[in-house]
């Protein structure tokens, strides 16, 4: 009809914030079941040059998720990674969380100073360069 706008697919929706948790980086007992995620892809890899305390087969969650949940997603993430050489990301195409055991880094991806620091911060918390790829 005209004049009528059409409806949203059911399950379509518009989701700005990408992420990547890898599993075998969570500490036991670690839960996240109060920000809802909606998972896109899960894979099982070899990784060639792990880092010393990581494994050489990770399971790799990527998912997308509300952007008003990143800051609340990121600090609860950093709450739950292992230390050293772990970290999980996010990404809302303009804006990146790069989150480490204990910290988080927020900054404008057009701001290359700050990946700069973030990437001094990884290599400094043993991840290994090829790892930094946010």
């Amino acid at each position: 009809m005209p004049g009528r706008m059409p409806r949203p697919r059911k399950g379509i929706r518009s989701v700005a914030l990408r992420g990547a948790i890898i599993a075998e980086s969570l500490l036991v007992g670690f839960v996240l079941d109060q920000i809802p995620l909606t998972v896109t892809r899960l894979s099982r890899t070899a990784i060639t040059d792990p880092a010393p305390a990581q494994p050489a087969v990770w399971t790799l969650l990527e998912f997308e998720a509300e952007p008003s949940h990143a800051d609340a997603l990121s600090r609860h993430l950093s709450s739950g990674l292992a230390s050293p050489g772990w970290y999980a990301n996010l990404d809302s195409g303009a804006e990146v969380w790069v989150i480490f055991p204990g910290r988080v880094f927020h900054y404008d991806r057009a701001d290359a100073s700050a990946r700069v620091e973030v990437s001094n911060y990884a290599h400094a918390a043993g991840v290994p360069d090829d790892q930094c790829d946010w």
